[in-house]
């Protein structure tokens, strides 16, 4: 091996130190769902977004998969295309306008919000009602709302059992401040 001039040490051959191409298995996604539920159709865009944005599908393999990825509601909208490239963008434009619309998803997950069912005496149910509203609060966060507005946090408040708040109220120093996050604390 040569020595580099002015150094005590030798180089290693090049070779030695070339990147190497690391392989591994990219895992399996299962293909989303979507049923029409708006709230639900930012997930399930992102996901099927690796489709969409991928150049080695034809429009026709795009449409296919993507209708093969409808059920309910949004499937029954969207019977009768033929799958062809000509279809696939008309499809994704009025997938997007039917149910894509932030106010239709706004509408959506405050509605969500509001019919989940008041939690009972247990912890378990407790905790299952604090865990659903909280998804819906970050899902409403990420589309720009304050999820500590009042309304939310009244709503969040009449949604669980009244020992429960007792119990919050009576570790809180401050009870004017109880909001949903000191109430997960307090689990």
């Amino acid at each position: 091996m040569p020595q580099q001039q002015g150094w005590n040490y030798q180089f290693a051959s090049t070779q030695i130190y070339q990147q190497q191409p690391i392989s591994f298995a990219v895992p399996k996604i299962s293909p989303p769902r979507f049923n029409g539920n708006a709230a639900k159709f930012r997930n399930f865009w992102q996901l099927y977004s690796l489709v969409h944005n991928n150049p080695n599908y034809t429009n026709a393999e795009k449409l296919a998969f993507l209708l093969s990825c409808l059920e309910g509601e949004a499937k029954q909208a969207f019977e009768g295309y033929d799958i062809c490239d000509i279809n696939y963008q008309p499809v994704v434009d009025l997938l997007h306008k039917m149910y894509g619309q932030p106010n239709q998803i706004l509408t959506a997950l405050y509605q969500q919000y509001d019919e989940v069912p008041k939690a009972n005496d247990s912890i378990t149910s407790i905790a299952s009602t604090i865990n659903q509203l909280e998804c819906y609060l970050r899902q409403l966060n990420a589309l720009g709302i304050n999820a500590e507005d009042m309304g939310l946090q009244q709503n969040y408040t009449k949604k669980l059992p009244n020992s429960f708040l007792l119990k919050a109220l009576s570790r809180r120093s401050r009870m004017n401040m109880l909001i949903y996050n000191n109430l997960c604390k307090c689990l």
